[in-house]
Order: C-alpha cells, then structure tokens, then sequence
C-alpha cells in the first residue's frame, strides 16, 4: 500500500530511524564509511574481507549501515512509512548504495544468501526513480 500524503505516524518513524543513526554506534559506523572506506574505493569483495575480516571495526560499520536501509526499506514497502518523506528527510540512498554494492553481493555469495540486503538494493532502486520525479529545491552552487 502506497500512500502520498505523510502523517504523523510517518514523522514519528522518520524520527525513530534518525535517533537510530545518532546512537554512539552509528555515528562511527557512518564516520568511518567516509573517512575510511569511501576514500578507499574497494570495489574486491576478498580485499574487503582481508581489510575488515567479521567483527571488525570496519565489517560492523558496514553491517550498521545495510541495517538502518534494509529496516528503512521494509517500512516503505509495507506501506507503515511514507517514501516521499523519507526520501526528503534522509540521506541519498546512492551515495551509500554504489560504493556498498560490490560488498553486499559479495556477502550473498559468501553467505550464499541472495536475499541478502535485497530490501536494501530495492530501496536504492526506489530513491533513483524518486529523485527523477523529485528535483533539488535549491539549484547547486558551486563555488
């Protein structure tokens, strides 16, 4: 179910997920994906996994983040969280989608488990139609 109108129920779930993304946990996983992995541009799933092995610093940062698009995503597609909302209200899902990519399928192939952060890929592909739909409300400035 589809909704195009928010609530108040939708704001009170786009507040829940944002003091999610600013518990201590968060901040580092979402600190480190910038200053550390973005910077690094892996795009190897196995030097990857030889950087941040399972239970590293690193591994959980990621494992962080696909948690808060995968549950983000489940809300949406069962109709308990209002897309247009969220998608004015959170982070660009590419930004965090394109550089993740080649580790989540990855980890499907490693955990044989194509499902794996699907809800998160279906997210992405959801924002890339909504921001056609949806132009900036301030032009880009360069400087």
């Amino acid at each position: 179910m589809e909704r195009t109108k928010a609530t108040a129920e939708d704001a009170h779930l786009v507040m829940e997920l944002s003091k999610m993304m600013m518990t201590e946990p968060s901040i580092k996983a979402w600190n480190w994906f910038f200053k550390e992995f973005v910077p690094k541009k892996i795009t190897d799933y196995v030097e990857y996994r030889r950087q941040y092995p399972i239970g590293s610093d690193g591994a959980n940062a990621i494992a962080i983040i696909e948690s808060y698009f995968q549950l983000s995503s489940v809300l949406i597609q069962h109709g308990l969280l209002n897309e247009d909302l969220f998608f004015d209200a959170s982070v660009p899902v590419n930004l965090f989608w394109e550089e993740m990519k080649p580790i989540i399928y990855g980890e499907r192939a490693e955990f044989k488990e194509p499902r794996l952060c699907e809800n998160f890929e279906l997210l992405y592909e959801r924002h890339k139609k909504w921001v056609k739909s949806h132009p900036p409300k301030i032009p880009l400035v360069t400087a």
